[in-house]
This record gives C-alpha cells, sequence and structure tokens, in this order.
C-alpha cells in the first residue's frame, strides 16, 4: 500500500476561494459562500500571503467591512470600503454591508422592522440613533430591566446631551433618552413629546403568551399616537401585516446576514451522562439551556457532582462571601461559583444575574446553565451552546425558539464560528408570523381594546368595547386606569363591592392594613383582577390568596429576602435552601416587585369610585402599594435596584451617605459616582458601586 502524501493546505484553501468564488454570484449561494468565507477568516494566519488578497475581496463582495483589518492587506480600494462603511456617528465601528442599509434607512427618517439574527449587531444601531443626537426625545422599550441596565451603561456616554431616564423618581431633562419597559411606558406621567421610539424584541407583540403581551401592544399603542417614526428590531421572522407597513409607511427588512458560523449538530441520546461527557471535552465558554428554574440548578448540580473536580475560579471570592452574608451560606449557586459553574434565571436578584454574565464573559465562569431569560437577555461570550431540554416552561420549544438559542453560538469579533448541540429532535412548528394585535384586533383582548381610541376601533371591536363601557357598575375611566387588567373581572368586583356593605371594613383602610384588611384585598385580586386559567394551581409561585397575604405580611415586618428564607426553611424542615432561595427571590421579583403594587392600586382605584358613589369615605393603598414596590426604601435608593444594587446595599448607603425619602435620584447618582468614600464597603459591593 503506497503513503498517501499529506494534503497540501495550499491547494484546499485554493479551492475553496474557487468554491467562494462561484456561490457569490449566485443568489441562493451567498449563505454558503460567507460561510466558507468566514471559515476562512478564522484561521487567516494559515492562510499564504498571496492568497490574502482574495480573502479581502471576498469579505468587501460579500459585505464583511469591519473584518478587514483582520487581513493584514495594503489595498486602497479595501480601506476606501471600510472607510466608506464607518458610522458616522460612532466613528469607531465600520458597519457591515447590511448594517449600513439599515443605518441609512433610519438616518433617512425612514421607520423600520428589522428581523435579522443575533450576530447582526441590530442594537448597536440603537446607539447610533442616540449617537447622532438628532431627536430631542426618544424612547426605548426593552422588555427586562437587564436589557435596560446593559444599555444605558452603553449609553451613559452621551449624557453631556441626553438625560437617560429610567425611573419615574427622575425628572425629564431639555433632551432625553426614556429606556424604559412597557409597564414603565404605560405608567409614565406626563411623556413629553417624543420625535423617535425604539422597541426591542417586537416578537414579543405577539409570539409570548403572557401577561405582558397586552402592555407591550399598549405601549406601541401610546407611542405611535406620539410619533411615527421608529426602530422596532427582534430575531428571525417571516412577515407582519402588510397592512401595518402601509398604513404606517415603514419598512420591513428580512435579513439572514450572519457575522458568525453557527454549526448545529446533534448530541445524541438526551441523557445526564451523555451531557456531562460532551461539557467535559468542550474547552470554551458553554451555556446549557434548560425549560426552567428548577431544571438549570438541578442540572448544574449534579454536573459538578459528577466532575468531582477541585475549586479552582477563585475570582468569584466576593461575590461567595456576599451571598453567604445576605442571601444563605448553603445556596448552591456558592459552590458552584467556585468551579466556574453557575446558573441564570429570572429568579435570580438583579445584581447576582448582572454578576454572573460579567464573569461568564471575562472566563470567570466557563458552564452556565440557563433558561431562556438569558437566551433572550443580554448579550454573552459563549462559543458553545447546549440545548438540553425541550420545552420553553410547560410548552415545547418551537423552531422560532430554537434559531433564538442557537443564536448566543459565537459572537462577532471574539468567536467567528460557534456550535450548538442538540440533545433534543428538530421542533416541530415555526410561528414566524408576527401579528400586531391592538391594529389588526382579529386575537385581541378586551383589556387591550378599551385603551384604543373609538376611530381605531374595528366594528367587531367598538361593539365589545361598548358592551363593556356600558355596565352599570364601573366607569370607563377607571377601567382604563386599571391598564391590563380583565374589564369582566373590575367589573364584576365593583358590583360585589357595591353590593356586600359588610366589604367596607376590609376595604376602606389608609396607610398599613391589619391582617384581615390585607387578607380580604388578597382574596378579592385572587378571584377578580388576577390573570390565571379555571384550572391553574399554582400563580408565580403562589397557591392561595391567603399565601401570598402571609407573604406580603412577613415581608413588611422583615423587609430582607434572607429572612423570608429562613422562614421558609423553618416552616418546611424538608426544603433545602436552594428551594427556599428560590422561592423567596420568585415573590420578590415577580409578586412584590409589581405585580402586588399594581394589583392592590387597581383595586383601590375600583374601590374608591364605588365608595365615593355612595358618599363614604374610601380607602387609600398608594401608600402601602409604594412600599412595597419599593422594597421599603426611599424611592432615590430603590431605583438603584435597577441598577444593580440590592436592597441590602441600598440600606447601607442610606447609613453612609444620610439618604432621606427627599434625596433626589439624580442627585445620589452623581454623589455616588463622584464624592462617596467607596472603602466603606465590600469587594463585591465595590464592584456593583462602580457599575453605577
Amino acid at each position: 500500500m503506497t503513503n498517501q502524501p499529506p494534503p497540501d493546505p495550499r491547494s484546499e484553501i485554493f479551492n475553496q476561494l474557487k468554491q467562494i468564488s462561484i456561490l457569490k454570484s449566485q443568489e441562493a449561494g451567498v449563505v454558503e459562500a460567507r460561510r466558507l468565507t468566514l471559515s476562512l477568516l478564522e484561521r487567516a494566519a494559515t492562510i499564504p500571503d498571496d492568497l490574502l488578497p482574495i480573502v479581502q475581496d471576498f469579505l468587501v463582495a460579500l459585505g464583511y467591512f469591519p473584518y478587514l483589518d483582520q487581513i493584514k492587506v495594503n489595498d486602497f480600494r479595501a480601506e476606501m470600503h471600510k472607510e466608506f462603511h464607518r458610522s458616522e456617528s460612532l466613528p469607531n465601528i465600520v458597519l457591515h454591508k447590511e448594517q449600513f442599509l439599515v443605518s441609512e434607512l433610519l438616518s433617512s427618517g425612514k421607520s423600520v422592522i428589522l428581523s435579522a439574527p443575533t450576530s447582526f449587531g441590530k442594537t448597536l444601531l440603537i446607539e447610533e440613533v442616540v449617537a447622532r443626537r438628532k431627536y430631542k426625545n426618544i424612547v426605548i422599550i426593552e422588555p427586562t430591566l437587564a436589557l435596560i441596565d446593559e444599555l444605558r451603561n452603553k449609553l451613559k456616554k452621551y449624557e453631556d446631551h441626553y438625560k437617560i431616564v429610567f425611573s419615574k423618581g427622575q425628572t425629564p431633562s431639555e433632551n432625553n433618552v426614556f429606556l424604559l419597559t412597557q409597564e414603565r411606558l404605560v405608567d409614565f406621567e406626563n411623556l413629553p413629546s417624543i420625535d423617535f421610539f425604539v422597541i426591542d424584541e417586537f416578537y414579543k407583540l405577539t409570539l409570548e403568551e403572557d401577561d405582558r403581551t397586552d402592555t407591550l401592544n399598549h405601549a406601541f399603542y401610546l407611542l405611535l399616537k406620539k410619533t411615527k417614526n421608529f426602530y422596532l428590531l427582534g430575531p428571525p421572522i417571516r412577515t407582519v401585516p402588510i397592512a401595518f407597513l402601509n398604513a404606517f409607511s415603514c419598512e420591513l427588512r428580512v435579513n439572514n446576514f450572519e457575522t458568525v458560523n453557527v454549526s448545529i449538530k446533534s448530541a445524541g441520546k438526551r441523557s445526564a451522562e451523555n451531557l456531562f461527557k460532551l461539557l467535559s471535552g468542550l474547552s470554551e465558554q458553554t451555556l446549557i439551556y434548560c425549560k426552567g428554574p428548577g431544571s438549570c440548578e438541578t442540572t448544574a448540580n449534579k454536573f459538578l457532582e459528577k466532575t468531582n473536580q477541585q475549586p479552582s475560579f477563585s475570582n468569584n471570592t466576593h461575590v461567595i462571601e456576599w451571598i453567604a452574608e445576605h442571601i444563605h451560606e448553603e445556596w448552591s449557586l456558592s459552590n458552584l461559583l467556585k468551579h466556574g459553574i453557575a446558573f441564570h434565571h429570572g429568579s435570580l436578584p438583579r445584581h447576582i444575574s448582572r454578576y454572573i454574565v460579567d464573569a461568564f464573559n471575562k472566563g470567570d465562569i466557563k458552564y452556565l446553565f440557563c433558561t431562556s431569560t438569558l437566551i433572550e437577555g443580554v448579550n454573552t461570550s459563549a462559543k458553545n451552546v447546549v440545548v438540553y431540554d425541550g420545552k420553553k416552561g410547560p410548552r415545547d420549544l418551537t423552531k422560532f425558539d430554537l434559531r433564538n438559542i442557537a443564536g448566543r453560538a459565537g459572537r462577532m469579533n471574539q468567536y467567528l464560528s460557534g456550535n450548538v448541540f442538540m440533545f433534543i429532535p428538530d421542533p416541530q412548528g415555526d410561528t414566524d408570523f408576527v401579528d400586531i394585535p391592538w391594529y389588526s384586533q382579529e386575537n385581541v383582548s378586551d383589556a387591550l381594546l378599551v385603551q384604543l381610541e373609538e376611530p381605531d376601533l374595528k366594528p367587531d371591536s367598538k361593539d365589545r368595547v361598548k358592551r363593556i363601557l356600558e355596565n352599570p357598575h364601573l366607569t370607563g375611566d377607571v377601567i382604563r386606569k386599571n391598564s391590563n387588567i380583565t374589564p369582566d373581572g373590575q367589573i364584576s368586583l365593583a358590583e360585589k363591592i357595591r353590593n356586600e356593605p359588610g366589604l367596607y371594613e376590609l376595604l376602606s383602610w389608609t396607610s398599613y392594613p391589619n391582617w384581615k384588611q390585607l387578607e380580604g384585598c388578597c382574596g378579592l385580586i385572587w378571584d377578580f383582577l388576577l390573570r390565571k386559567t379555571a384550572d391553574q394551581r399554582e400563580v408565580d409561585g403562589l397557591l392561595s390568596a391567603k399565601q401570598l397575604a402571609y407573604i406580603t405580611s412577613r415581608y413588611r415586618q422583615v423587609k430582607v429576602p434572607n429572612a423570608l428564607i429562613r422562614d421558609y426553611m423553618a416552616k418546611k424542615p424538608e426544603a433545602d435552601a436552594d428551594e427556599a432561595v428560590a422561592k423567596v427571590m420568585g415573590w420578590t421579583k415577580k409578586w412584590f416587585e409589581y405585580k402586588l403594587p399594581k394589583l392592590l392600586m387597581s383595586l383601590n382605584n375600583i374601590q374608591e369610585e364605588v365608595y365615593n358613589g355612595k358618599g363614604l369615605k374610601p380607602g387609600n393603598y398608594k401608600f402601602f402599594s409604594s412600599e412595597l414596590e419599593s422594597g421599603f426604601l426611599p424611592p432615590a435608593v430603590s431605583a438603584l435596584r435597577e441598577m444593580g444594587i440590592p436592597a441590602e446595599l441600598g440600606r447601607k448607603l442610606i447609613r453612609v451617605a444620610n439618604i432621606s425619602s427627599e434625596t433626589e435620584l439624580d442627585q445620589l447618582i452623581k454623589d455616588i459616582r463622584q464624592k462617596l468614600d467607596h472603602s466603606q464597603f465590600t469587594e463585591y459591593e465595590k464592584i456593583l458601586l462602580a457599575k453605577i
């Protein structure tokens, strides 16, 4: 048998270049040409010098101008292309071809709906709009506070021109960028005239079936009443209602331009053993997708048990010490962090979530077990993504979900390629048409319809709204004020209050309620105002109105989560620290920080109108609702929680910086940045304060 000569690298590269040359000139071959070009670029150091100009020409032809610096060839034409595509507002940024086209549209005043992969760089175009300083007031709607915090940090450099408004505790200035969730936008009083707005993850207008969908539609509708100039961005979809595009003269850009190569591979039979074997063979940063918080925590801990490795990630010591003091010393996250492993889901305290993402991006965490809250959230630097579970909460993953997850593999200018390992079959069914329910009114709730002005209602919708507003128990003003609360529930509750005089004693309280009043209010909220299906046993971690009343009463007494965690473990001896932390942190985030204050104020508005109509003095829940929402902190300190400052550190700031209920948020931020003596804080607290 004759020995085969080793493959000639030069011949292999040259053949790949020939293939790219053929493919890039064919419409059906462009995607493959991009993939092959990126794979060549990843091994640029091995390409012979005389072939580099050809690679450079292909980068230009395919629009990869930001990557030209990776090919060290002095070529005047390539430099001209690069400079032509350099952002006018962000001088250190070179845009790729498709980014540049969208940027030009936005610059010309055209409204754009952009549907593109994660690696496209959609968010960069938000910063470019701000950097142009063209608009007086800009609104940016982000789905999570984590995304708001990430974007706020990026936009701080424009504070010489814009005031960044992210909290109702701030007073707008002459030029503003409002960084808000949809809930904050709907509740924002006295919003000034708006020149331009952005909605990130616009697919949540219809493709996410939760009670935030109506609020996002309401926010979109309100903003369109302010300006018709907008930019909506999100992952790949097929289309939106054509009638909407025509009515608002906007352009839909559905783009498959990738700046990284993503390779999707089967990982074999789904089992913990196969997962752990795969992870042990991966050397780069890896995200492991799990269906929910329980799955993600359990799988992370089992992986650590299986690997039996020694602690070697000392950079996480500061956060581990903080967790032991302020959350619980037996919470498994601490032990995982010592080994470069962590979990991430929506119930984690905000500052812990941010720390985990930062540590992962820096390499201080190697394996991150996560749910969709991270997949749809802030930027991560992951070479590998492992899809271990085939569900998203209770429902099956769709192809749309999988594209979102796969988009987290690789990152422009860091990993030119990424791997997606699949332990599940290819998902069936794809819902990639994004409806705009407030506009189409085909699958729209009554709660959303009542927020629309009459000229914007279709005939059938007018009939539905007329039926609601002609009820004899509650005015349309109150129904609309209680946005995102079902009108029928509000009306039934008003009727009950009107017809049952005995409820007056339970509802006429002010300041703080006693136990009987709190239990009564929680019962009415649970039965009439809470969105839940008839057979739904649990709502955001709670089983009953009485349980809601109890934990609310205890939270008012202790005011810090770690006391509630120890309470939970004392009442349920079989529960470990992980279960207790997950429950309490979920309650705090889902109920106390928004849902219960919102529902309490809705009940307040209903009983106020009913009792005023009867000539009785109504209750007033504003103070208690505000205290709950703020975590029983002064308003300015409470707002710092959205910047990753935990309540425990907030209370320390009150003592050190002499903060009162009169302290203004903007002044507090300025003092922390410029005057605060950071030597009085722990190392982890210094890390958090440095990010303000």
